[in-house]
């Protein structure tokens, strides 16, 4: 057993090999059950509990095991349209529909998690996240399939140009496309701190080094930003977004991340990718 694992991880066993689960991939919010088969908020595929999927209760806030208890839909505990992650899973490597064990949180949300947010994707050119994202930091899994690929002949074109320092050529043949989501903001001056490998091909922006943009934004429209970003095909995204920004925001990295580093009130959000799937 791997001595750097801690108490509450969840842990997979393979032959003498012990290792804990990545939460950032495993944990879920269940959109649906029927205690035969559960689906998760962004994940399209139906799920099959067989005789032998190990269904394993636990108290992720008590550290602890239970005896019994249910499978349940995730809730909005916050009533802010994110729903929390309240289960565990692990596929089976031979039957990729089916689970080798669900461990489900009795109070229904697991401990240590961001909260999910259920999205409605409208695809016109470009996709677009249609909900407002919520107040708090959470997880977005736009769901789109078949999306045509953006070229670097048509990128520049999308938007009114805001793409068009974007060579696509350089994301080492990986399909992309443009999601904008709609982040509620507040004050005049809202900074952004962008990780997303895409930015890779932003060549011209010199407000992007090293796959991180950190911007600042005055085009707000009441209380609510529409920013629009790059996505590469099985990369996830990262916005760290401060309302009310202090500092000066400029056309330099250096300049505008040394900015960021002094704000506060951060909310982060990650746009999950693995729900988007390209045309062949």
């Amino acid at each position: 057993m791997k001595g750097d694992i801690e108490k509450g991880s969840f842990v997979k066993v393979s032959g003498d090999e012990i290792s804990a689960l990545n939460l950032a991939t495993s944990a879920a919010a269940v959109a649906a059950t029927d205690e035969e088969t559960v689906s998760f908020i962004g994940n399209s595929t139906e799920y099959k509990i067989t005789s032998d999927t190990k269904v394993i209760y636990v108290d992720t806030e008590a550290v602890a095991g239970e005896e019994g208890g249910s499978i349940a839909e995730a809730t909005d505990h916050n009533q802010d349209g994110s729903f929390e992650k309240n289960v565990v899973y692990v596929v089976d490597t031979d039957n990729k529909d089916e689970l080798l064990v669900l461990f489900v949180d009795t109070n229904n949300e697991l401990k240590g998690t961001e909260p999910v947010v259920k999205t409605t994707v409208s695809a016109e050119g470009v996709l677009t996240v249609d909900e407002v994202l919520p107040t708090t930091s959470s997880t977005i899994y736009p769901v789109a399939e078949n999306v045509e690929k953006l070229t670097s002949k048509n990128i520049g074109n999308v938007n009114g140009g805001l793409f068009s320092g974007f060579d696509l050529d350089s994301l080492k043949g990986k399909a992309a496309t443009t999601v904008t989501v709609k982040i509620p903001v507040s004050g005049e001056k809202v900074a952004i701190r962008q990780t997303n490998k895409a930015l890779a091909g932003a060549s011209t922006d010199g407000r992007v080094s090293d796959g991180v943009k950190v911007a600042g934004y005055t085009d707000i429209r009441g209380d609510i930003l529409e920013l629009s970003v790059v996505v590469m095909q099985g990369e996830n995204v990262k916005l760290e977004v401060v309302s009310n920004a202090k500092g000066t925001y400029g056309d330099d990295f250096e300049t505008n991340n040394t900015a960021f580093g002094k704000e506060e009130g951060i909310v982060t959000y990650t746009i999950d990718t693995s729900g988007i799937s390209f045309a062949k």
